[in-house]
């Protein structure tokens, strides 16, 4: 579990693929370097969100990490299967404050960004996300996008998608991988956990309340 609250850039520098026995690519196995975070706490095993998404430490020194991906979660995501600047976060402790919101790191999907405008010292982005999971976003709800939590400041359905903005401070903007990107980038995405449980919880109660109602009938 985590944040959203990204502790630092790393630089993914390696991307190999998997072999299986019939000579197909099966997944890939990425190499990150750690940048600022130190990894004096991070044993073989444990959890890391890379760009948002949860993968698990399988080698590790001073100066990097290893993770394996699955072809699943290649499918999924974007950003993990070339070299570049990544968001890091190393998994929560349950001692720790939690600044942003709770993030268990399985991306949802990919979303596209629409626009990027400077704003007085901040920055204000626009995101189409698939309309399948607008029902799970609200205005001043929780998103996690690439790993970053963040506040979402206006939600509009259009014939594309569910688009949305968010608003990106200096340091937020300076210290992830959105300095990095453009309009029509890619980034991955996370619906709010209790949002998700919430929508679903509602609809087993009407489908039960339906069941009940033509039961007695």
């Amino acid at each position: 579990m985590f944040s959203g609250i990204v502790e630092g850039k790393g630089e993914l520098i390696s991307v190999r693929g998997h072999e299986s026995v019939s000579n197909k690519s099966i997944g890939m196995r990425i190499r990150v370097k750690w940048g600022c975070l130190l990894s004096s706490d991070v044993k073989i095993g444990d959890s890391i969100s890379v760009n948002g998404v949860c993968l698990t430490v399988v080698e590790s020194d001073p100066e990097w990490f290893e993770a394996d991906i699955s072809g699943e979660t290649l499918s999924k995501t974007v950003g993990l299967d070339k070299l570049g600047f990544v968001n890091l976060e190393k998994a929560l402790r349950y001692s720790d404050r939690i600044g942003g919101h709770l993030v268990t790191g399985h991306v949802d999907g990919i979303a596209h960004i629409v626009m990027i405008k400077s704003i007085d010292n901040s920055k204000k982005i626009d995101i189409l996300i698939p309309l399948s999971f607008g029902k799970f976003i609200t205005e001043k709800g929780s998103i996690a996008l690439n790993g970053v939590s963040l506040t979402v400041n206006t939600v509009e359905d259009v014939p594309d998608g569910c688009l949305i903005s968010v608003n990106l401070v200096p340091h937020t903007w300076s210290t992830t991988s959105f300095s990095e990107l453009e309009a029509n980038s890619k980034i991955n995405f996370e619906v709010d956990l209790i949002a998700r449980n919430l929508c679903r919880f509602l609809q087993d109660r009407e489908f039960l309340a339906g069941y009940l109602n033509v039961d007695k009938q």
